[in-house]
């Protein structure tokens, strides 16, 4: 049986919510690569929430369980439903819409290795029991259903009956080349594009530069780039001014592409501070520009193959420690960037596009050959 994917279906309550963060930018990428191949994108309204908290997923979480499926009929065209999302409200849904309507669907997880899983006291014991049960409750459900994941990082899950996205390190570079951004002249010591949140890290990060101004005598120019509620703005805002820092910390906000793409080419290095990352959006573009790292130690970054300098969770003497080194040892430094760089080649959007489809395809192919007796 011969498949040509012409039209998805997906579902996503948190979409604006998300539209800033790093699953939504890479997201929101990948679907113009595949509008580019003439496949039509039907969003599924009705389960939106106003907000990330508890009471708004459950809120979401009760729609998607009563919402009329009726209404849905114009989506019977499509190839496969799409669950955005590993979350309640996305994946019953497209649970519901796929048995009504016999089209296979699949669940896209681009954030399962958050820092709750090793840090449950700065994410809080809550948060961290309701998640874990519920990622067992996922996995499980996924498993009886037959339901296919596709895994941003696969190496992060190895359940037996799961299937999940084919594993990108296998994959030599050379097959799928990326695009290598320019250098310019360095006149910023280190950068952060990010959301501007406590679990990212922000609040460690200026704590380093503190100490790097007081114990090493060297202070930084430091431009952290990126959204955040004004809450927790004015609260950094405080701590910079609390350290002597607001000469030398520039917040810049939320910038574009192309001032994404200005600001890593100018930086000497990237540090990232997260408890929690899927990938790391901001973390490959700086190895695509060769850009050295500082990192905690997190499954995320399995694509670089180590070629970070990487920091034990909360450590933030050692990051300071780690910091200065990288920078007074620029070119020994740099030569860890460079093959960062090459290692990263490999996961152009193209590409990876490209094996979402076949990915798809394949899914598509066997629910039909299940589902016929085949």
């Amino acid at each position: 049986m011969d498949i040509k994917i012409k039209n998805i279906a997906s579902i996503n309550f948190m979409e604006r919510l998300n539209k800033f963060g790093g699953g939504g930018i890479h997201l929101a990428i990948l679907k113009e690569e595949w509008l580019s191949r003439g496949i039509l994108i039907n969003k599924v309204r009705g389960v939106e929430a106003p907000s990330f908290t508890l009471l708004d997923i459950l809120r979401a979480t009760i729609r998607s369980m009563t919402i009329n499926t009726n209404s849905f009929s114009k989506f019977e065209a499509n190839d496969i439903i799409i669950s955005e999302s590993p979350y309640p409200p996305d994946v019953i849904l497209a649970h519901r819409l796929s048995r009504r309507f016999h089209k296979p669907m699949t669940i896209y997880v681009y954030h399962i290795t958050p820092g709750f899983l090793f840090h449950p006291f700065r994410r809080g014991i809550f948060r961290v029991a309701l998640n874990r049960i519920y990622i067992l409750l996922l996995l499980a459900f996924a498993i009886f259903y037959r339901v296919p994941i596709f895994l941003c990082n696969p190496n992060t899950i190895g359940v037996r009956g799961l299937t999940v996205f084919p594993d990108l390190l296998a994959v030599s570079a050379s097959d799928c080349g990326g695009d290598h951004l320019p250098n310019l002249n360095k006149t910023v010591d280190i950068c952060y594009i990010g959301r501007i949140q406590k679990s990212k890290g922000v609040e460690d990060l200026i704590k380093v530069v503190s100490i790097l101004a007081r114990e090493y005598n060297f202070t930084p120019k430091v431009v952290l780039a990126g959204k955040g509620e004004d809450g927790y703005v004015k609260k950094i805002r405080k701590l910079i001014d609390y350290y002597g820092l607001s000469n030398d910390i520039i917040l810049k906000g939320f910038i574009s592409d192309r001032e994404k793409i200005e600001l890593l080419s100018s930086s000497k290095v990237l540090i990232s501070l997260s408890y929690e990352e899927g990938w790391s959006l901001s973390v490959m573009e700086a190895a695509s520009c060769g850009l050295p790292i500082v990192a905690y130690d997190l499954p995320a970054y399995y694509y670089l193959e180590g070629n970070y300098f990487s920091i034990r969770p909360s450590d933030i003497r050692q990051c300071a420690e780690v910091t200065i080194k990288v920078i007074s040892e620029y070119e020994s430094s740099s030569k860890t960037g460079r093959k960062a760089q090459e290692l990263i080649s490999k996961f152009s959007y193209n590409f990876i596009s490209n094996q979402q489809l076949i990915f798809f395809e394949k899914i598509i192919k066997e629910y039909w050959n299940f589902n016929n007796g085949f």
